[in-house]
């Protein structure tokens, strides 16, 4: 029962001042300006268990979209405990195949990304990442 009150004690402390001064605790609870890397090697769990490396290895994000631009329909959520993205690449008529990504990151720096797609064989395939942080400060390099 201690431990419930502490941890609502805090919250409050934390939550207190920002709603006071109308603002979002951007710093504690956003993924917001960050940049994330994938780790060199991933998990392929379709069509067979294997190590494969991501196809898309980072991610930022900013102003409500996922960057790199090669995606063309993106976006993100900010919750307390953990945040979300889901990102689509739908190829043009030149080829290629659809991917898909979705991730649930932690704001403190670690977090998990699942790739959805096609191989050379037109098998699908889902592959599975730990991203970790690599910057806080971030924008894309077109908005610079």
């Amino acid at each position: 029962m201690k431990k419930v009150i502490l941890v609502l004690l805090m919250t409050i402390m934390i939550a207190t001042p920002c709603l006071a001064q109308e603002v979002e605790p951007e710093g504690f609870f956003s993924i917001e300006g960050t940049e994330w890397e994938a780790l060199p090697m991933g998990v392929q769990i379709l069509p067979f268990p294997s190590l494969e490396p991501l196809d898309n290895s980072e991610f930022g994000f900013y102003d409500g979209e996922v960057y790199p631009w090669i995606y063309n329909y993106s976006f993100y959520i900010d919750m307390l405990v953990c945040s979300i993205f889901w990102a689509i690449d739908i190829p043009t008529i030149g080829g290629g195949s659809i991917t898909r990504s979705f991730g649930i990151l932690q704001p403190t720096g670690v977090g998990l990304v699942f790739e959805n797609g096609l191989n050379n064989r037109r098998l699908p395939t889902l592959k599975i990442g730990l991203l970790i942080k690599t910057s806080d400060n971030w924008t894309p390099p077109e908005v610079e």
